[in-house]
């Protein structure tokens, strides 16, 4: 009997370790899915940073027009002056152009508009033939402080075949002078990942226009 009794104890013993352990273990688990769960919120802000990071990328030098403080950041490409206007140009397929009319003034946006795209024509014409702003979509929005004229639409280009270019850019006022940031797609097949890509450097663009280094 008493064998019995030490083997029943025992026996209970053994059974109060088990289930203890078998805690551990639940506990262990959840700890690993709670750990599991951290890993991969952090994994998607890691991947939000680095989507932002490879925007900044778009732009890789800063510009500072002669005589006034103007500054803005650009795309690293092929950079030509052309009077008030700097042309960045890349592979025959798109070009950026920023231009600073420091000698002059405007009173609105719709003035400095109708002055920005005469000046934008005449300086790209030794280099790209454009013939006339086609039917555009416009909008006033501020951006960095700063008042704008967006548009977007179509220029005409070309000689045999003339075709329809993409445009998209902003004029505005800044430090009182009349300013604009114009993109265009030259490859006459258009494709519509040239035409984001312009959009989103001359957008970059815009939010770092300046008068400081």
């Amino acid at each position: 009997m008493k064998k019995f009794l030490s083997l029943l104890s025992l026996c209970l013993a053994l059974s109060q370790v088990l289930c203890c352990c078998g805690g551990e273990v639940a506990d262990t688990d959840k700890g690993n899915e709670a750990s599991s769960g951290t890993s991969s919120s952090e994994n998607i802000t890691s991947t939000v940073v680095s989507e932002e990071e490879s925007k900044s990328e778009l732009l890789t030098g800063t510009l500072k027009m002669p005589t006034v403080d103007v500054y803005v950041d650009t795309p690293g490409y092929n950079c030509i002056e052309e009077g008030y206007t700097r042309i960045f140009f890349h592979s025959g397929k798109k070009y950026i152009t920023f231009t600073c009319l420091y000698i002059d003034t405007a009173s609105s946006l719709s003035e400095c508009h109708d002055k920005m795209i005469p000046t934008f024509m005449n300086s790209v014409s030794d280099h790209h033939l454009v013939n006339e702003l086609g039917e555009t979509t416009d909008k006033t929005l501020e951006v960095n402080g700063i008042e704008t004229y967006n548009f977007e639409g179509v220029l005409n280009a070309g000689e045999i075949p003339v075709y329809d270019a993409y445009i998209y850019g902003y004029s505005f006022i800044f430090q009182g002078y009349p300013c604009s940031i114009i993109g265009v797609v030259t490859d006459e097949s258009q494709p519509e990942e040239e035409k984001e890509l312009v959009k989103d450097i001359v957008d970059e663009m815009m939010t770092t226009v300046r008068d400081t280094p």
